[in-house]
């Protein structure tokens, strides 16, 4: 069902390499801008329930007449998506280039990043470390800030939708399921809005759950992406991470970037950073997370604990015994925390002894070293 590789499109102005990937909804090649003889991404609408392909013309025929108006509306959304895109001129969102139609379908084409996705790099290299994956959250951040500037949401962010050029130049791509509001933050078309499993908050799964426009919901998948880079495996689902919480973090990755993801990834996107702006600030130990309810509350104390911030988690317990939230877990991790918090002090107070000692010696030294001049 896919073009050859030496197949010419557009009237010879492109030429096919070879596949790049396929969803459900189209085929991405790499391609060749014969003109130009440089390497471009070529995106062709093709769904693969729907549509076949005649071998001989390269057409794009549909299996049945039945599909017809869902097919034609799919791949107006296709062009929609190519005219959304390059309308958005950011260093880190893909370039579109080109928009035309050939073969009884739809194509855009785009610039070339590279075949390495972050999801492709972390399979490949492990997980990444805490300083390669926030210049990556902080670039596609700043393009998911441009884009909520423009009223539109990704509704996709994930590893393998952010390309690298390389490690510290990250962009981002597939606008497929991207909606675009009015400025009043009402959705300005009803198509269907796609779900990636472990990255799609809670809102995603319900019918209307993204009908108004709220940055949260991106946060979340952003919060997401960070977490998968950091641990190298998908989160578990919303539902999950709602009932369980999130699995601890390594004790080797900071309180705030610990505290920014939990917060990021709370199941009410009213108790999330509400735009990511704020969200880059948590990574920076500027803003400190609110609210978000008990469950995500135990994950950030159990967060501290992991990195050794044990006054703070044991702060945050008093905090749930004085309002009366969550009070047994609160008590229980008070009696944990009393005897690490000693422990610390103990060995704090041992490392204060022997450099005294160690001054003391050194004072003693100096005197004699003077006295001898003298």
């Amino acid at each position: 069902m896919k073009l050859q590789p030496g197949t010419t499109i557009h009237g010879g102005k492109y030429k096919i390499e070879r596949v790049l990937g396929q969803g459900g909804f189209g085929i991405t090649y790499l391609g060749t801008q014969t003109g130009l003889n440089r390497k471009v991404a070529i995106k062709e609408f093709f769904m693969s329930d729907f549509c076949s392909r005649d071998v001989t013309s390269s057409v794009v025929k549909l299996i049945s007449e039945i599909n017809t108006e869902k097919v034609n509306s799919f791949r107006n959304k296709f062009l929609k998506e190519a005219r959304t895109i390059a309308a958005l001129n950011h260093p880190h969102i893909v370039k579109v280039i080109d928009v035309f139609e050939d073969n009884d379908t739809a194509y855009y084409v785009m610039e070339y990043i590279s075949d390495t996705s972050v999801q492709d790099y972390t399979k490949a290299h492990g997980v990444l470390s805490e300083s390669q994956a926030l210049t990556i959250i902080r670039q596609i951040g700043d393009a998911l800030s441009f884009i909520h500037s423009h009223k539109f949401l990704h509704l996709d962010v994930k590893p393998s939708n952010i390309m690298l050029r390389s490690l510290s130049d990250a962009v981002l791509i597939d606008f497929g399921i991207s909606k675009h509001y009015t400025d009043t933050g009402s959705q300005t078309s009803t198509s269907i809005s796609g779900i990636s499993r472990g990255y799609a908050p809670m809102e995603q799964y319900k019918e209307g759950g993204v009908v108004s426009f709220s940055p949260a919901t991106d946060v979340y998948s952003l919060g997401a992406t960070l977490y998968a880079m950091l641990i190298g495996k998908r989160p578990p689902e919303a539902q999950d991470v709602f009932q369980n919480g999130l699995p601890p973090m390594p004790p080797t990755i900071s309180a705030s970037t610990i505290e920014a993801v939990l917060a990021a990834m709370r199941p009410a996107k009213v108790d999330r950073p509400q735009s990511v702006d704020q969200f880059l600030r948590m990574l920076e130990g500027k803003d400190k997370p609110t609210g978000g309810g008990t469950t995500n509350l135990r994950s950030i104390i159990e967060g501290h604990e992991a990195v050794g911030e044990y006054k703070e988690a044991y702060n945050l317990c008093l905090e749930c015994i004085r309002k009366g939230d969550d009070v047994e877990y609160a008590q229980e991790k008070c009696n944990t925390l009393i005897p690490l918090m000693r422990k610390k002090n103990k060995s704090h107070g041992r490392w204060m002894y022997v450099w005294a000692v160690v001054i003391s010696i050194a004072g003693a030294i100096l005197s004699i070293i003077i006295g001898i001049n003298q």
